[in-house]
């Protein structure tokens, strides 16, 4: 079988768990979730309020960037033909890591409103910087792969994704080059221990078993967010434009 590699890059709070767990769910796929977020806390010394003491002994292996690029690439195990890849933008540090190994998967990119996606982000890291919310990274990997490979990149939008998640996930698998399937839509929990640390990102979509109906949040934007927001949305609108519907 030939192996399909796809790397999903988004920014925080963008439902890129909610996605994995929908190819978590295919007997067919091996699954990472973002594993270039260890070697970027050991090259920064934090990450979203992480420290690398917040982690466990059995991830230090993750912490050499070439060992992590090297398992995204590795050969899948038997019976496995398609690798799919959860990864935050501002993880990959160019200038440590480099950027053309990402040129032979299939790079796609994964957008939410930036309201919706700020609301949710500030629940769990109360004050940031507009560059820390990753956007600025997002758009400038989505520019590289589109300038390199002549082809603009698959772009799929949160809300669609849960307006219709049958509808969507078949336009990606389409693009991508592999066969949709029923089981992308309903999956088991996850099995993870969620520590103090870990509870806030994951603790809603852990206990998850399919995606649920969009619900429009009428909640307003505190005061400090709303210029955050505006320059968030300048970036979202430009790849809007080439989302997949």
């Amino acid at each position: 079988m030939q192996e399909k590699r796809i790397a999903m890059w988004s920014v925080p709070r963008s439902l890129g768990t909610v996605l994995l767990q929908a190819w978590s769910s295919r007997p067919d796929t091996v699954v990472f979730d973002e594993l270039l977020s260890f070697p970027y806390l050991f090259i920064k010394g934090k990450d979203m309020g992480f420290t690398w003491t917040d982690l466990d002994s059995s991830q230090m292996p993750h912490a050499d960037w070439r060992s992590v690029i090297d398992l995204l690439k590795a050969p899948l195990p038997e019976g496995k033909s398609i690798c799919y890849q959860k990864h935050q933008a501002y993880h990959l540090i160019e200038e440590t890591m480099g950027i053309e190994w990402i040129l032979p998967f299939s790079n796609c990119f994964l957008i939410r409103q930036p309201k919706e996606m700020l609301l949710s982000f500030r629940k769990i890291v109360p004050h940031f910087t507009f560059e820390e919310t990753g956007w600025i990274e997002l758009k400038r990997l989505f520019d590289y792969v589109h300038q390199t490979s002549g082809v603009i990149p698959p772009v799929i939008d949160a809300h669609d994704l849960l307006n219709d998640p049958r509808r969507m996930l078949s336009k990606l698998c389409q693009v991508v080059g592999v066969e949709f399937t029923e089981t992308m839509l309903s999956w088991p929990p996850m099995e993870v221990e969620l520590n103090e640390k870990l509870a806030p990102w994951y603790s809603t979509v852990a206990s998850s078993t399919h995606f649920h109906s969009y619900q429009n949040k009428n909640e307003s934007l505190p005061l400090y967010l709303v210029d955050i927001c505006k320059r968030c949305d300048e970036i979202y609108q430009e790849l809007y434009q080439f989302r997949l519907y």
